[in-house]
């Protein structure tokens, strides 16, 4: 971006580490764009992170009690700070994006980066009140973190031993123990780093926590405790992932809301609902233009599938239930149940992260899985008796949950069922089968198509493994049983490696199979499939709903066949099958 200035804040010792790299990187191919690069390189001006009355030129404000805040902010009104620190401010001031590149040390940057910005963000500067959040003295400026890692990725996932990074703050650019990669590795790290430079200009900043949330707490004088005094307390309410979060890495935006409703009871009823209606809001309601389309996964019965790109959140997937007129009527409901969703907490389910509301497109925004749907992963490449006893497993974990949750899935079928990079299965598609609301929009968007594209198209992969009393009687409401009934098919499937009734002449033949009792042919599995499994499979699709096990005696079954059996040789077999059918690409 021609006549754009950038700052590099650079901290590290060795100029041929990756972190020298990808500051050389950055100054070179900036200044390919036109723009103009100025580097702070903090160990080579042996900067002082430390800070002491030194910063301060001439007479304290207070030389009875020194308070290093107060004097800073002091000096910086009287222009009586230090020679470094008036230059290093001058570089900000006129920069349109600060990067910051460091290697991560014990979850923070190193002290003389954080040093860096002790002594040059001073208030005044930098901040001050009321001028904060996003009226803040340095708004419209970009700030970027690129750092390396002395942990591998696996260490910083949800779920991992130093729990989701991305959590942390965003944007930033990370490089995953470096010293331990590939030369390709390494160059890939290198490769992304210049195709983020590329677009950096193009990318939507985060958003600030907003002007109305200081009114309502400071500038409004609201009643609160005098526990909650301190101004401290703001960072209680900020609408994004804090390091409250980051310290749970299962916990999720309504989970830090029922953290943060403690402190909100502080407040009168009606501005606690305020705040937390907002905060839950903002991380919650998104908008289409937070999304950058990247490819279409599918169009179906239930819409269209897109992978999308969020500012906050990554790779996600971006399911379009509805593409007709606003439907205000029902936006409250929509949102109720995506709440619901939303507090669906299990690592055998898909996470929904967001929903869209708008004039022709109300979608579901949901965490991208990355090797797609279990038919796909099933058709692609052999996969080991041990693993698909795995996948069976979880599967079964993925539905107790749901069933303890209360809710039935009323469309499990392999397609709803997606494969993760480690070839562990999450449950899909629950808010167009489980919710009411959601449902009965994706069932006017497909009459809508129809009528749309003269089309009487059926979905006919979910008549495959629908319960034969809904095909009986279109009034039978679904239940567990009806979810156990569709498990045994899937067990069919996972073992057939296609979708049962391959030869049936159009869905009514299918249909008269299946209220009859006919089921897939079992001699089709028989010379791959355990007889447990065989077993286990055929009391899950018996004719009579009562007859069928719950999906708690399934687990209470299965678990044991499957530890005695199987577990031990999952974990090779997944080794080896990951380098047959390596993890896809990031898009």
């Amino acid at each position: 971006m021609a006549g754009k200035k950038v700052l590099i804040v650079y901290a590290h010792q060795e100029p041929k580490s990756l972190n020298g790299s990808l500051k050389t990187i950055a100054v070179e191919e900036l200044s390919k764009q036109g723009c103009s690069v100025a580097v702070s390189d903090l160990y080579e001006m042996q900067f002082e992170p430390r800070t002491t009355k030194k910063d301060i030129v001439g007479n304290l404000y207070n030389p009875e009690e020194f308070n290093y805040g107060v004097e800073a902010w002091e000096a910086w009104k009287n222009g009586s700070l230090s020679e470094d620190l008036i230059e290093e401010q001058k570089k900000v001031k006129e920069a349109d994006l600060v990067i910051f590149q460091f290697p991560l040390y014990w979850f923070s940057m190193p002290a003389i980066m954080k040093g860096w910005m002790d002594r040059v963000l001073v208030q005044g500067f930098a901040h001050d009140f009321p001028k904060c959040y996003d009226s803040g003295l340095l708004k419209n400026k970009l700030a970027l973190l690129s750092f390396t890692t002395g942990g591998d990725k696996s260490m910083y996932s949800d779920g991992g031993v130093s729990g989701d990074i991305r959590y942390l703050l965003w944007p930033m650019q990370i490089c995953f123990a470096p010293e331990y990669a590939t030369q390709d590795e390494r160059r890939q790290m290198v490769a992304c780093w210049r195709q983020r430079l590329r677009i950096v200009w193009e990318e939507e900043p985060i958003n600030c926590t907003p002007e109305w949330y200081y009114k309502l707490t400071w500038q409004e004088k609201m009643d609160y405790s005098a526990t909650l005094k301190e101004k401290t307390t703001v960072i209680l309410f900020q609408p994004r992932r804090s390091k409250l979060a980051a310290k749970v890495p299962n916990q999720g935006p309504e989970d830090i809301l029922v953290e943060m409703s403690f402190f909100c009871l502080h407040f009168e009823g009606s501005q606690s609902n305020i705040l937390l209606l907002k905060l839950w809001a903002s991380w919650f309601l998104m908008k289409s233009e937070d999304l950058l389309q990247k490819e279409q996964l599918d169009v179906g019965g239930f819409g269209m599938v897109s992978l999308c790109y969020h500012k906050n959140h990554g790779l996600v997937v971006l399911k379009t239930v509805y593409t007709g007129p606003q439907r205000t009527d029902c936006n409250t409901s929509l949102l109720e149940e995506g709440k619901i969703m939303q507090k669906l907490n299990h690592d055998r389910v898909v996470k929904l992260l967001g929903v869209i509301l708008e004039d022709g497109n109300y979608s579901l925004v949901m965490e991208y899985v990355r090797r797609g749907n279990l038919m796909s992963v099933l058709k692609a490449t052999t996969i080991p008796l041990s693993v698909k006893g795995r996948f069976i497993l979880e599967i079964i974990e993925g539905m107790l949950y749901l069933t303890e949750q209360g809710l039935v899935h009323k469309d499990l079928k392999p397609e709803n069922i997606l494969v993760d990079e480690d070839f562990h299965i999450k449950i899909a598609d629950l808010g167009v089968a489980c919710f009411k609301n959601w449902s009965k929009l994706t069932k006017e968007e497909t009459s809508r198509q129809r009528k749309i594209k003269y089309s009487s198209k059926s979905n006919a992969g979910t008549l495959f493994y629908m319960a034969p009393e809904h095909l009986r009687d279109i009034n039978t409401t679904p239940v567990e049983k009806s979810d156990v009934y569709s498990f045994g098919i899937v067990l069919w499937s996972i073992f057939a490696n296609k979708e049962p009734y391959e030869n049936a002449v159009n869905d009514m033949q299918v249909y008269f199979c299946i209220i009859n009792g006919d089921r897939p042919l079992k001699t089709k599995i028989e010379e791959n499939c355990p007889a447990e499994v065989i077993a286990l499979m055929e009391q899950a699709w018996k004719q009579e709903p009562e007859e069928r096990p719950t999906f708690a005696e399934i687990y209470l079954t299965y678990k044991p066949f499957y530890q005695d059996n199987l577990e031990q040789y999952v974990e090779e077999d997944v080794r080896r099958i990951k380098e047959i059918y390596p993890e896809p690409l990031n898009l």
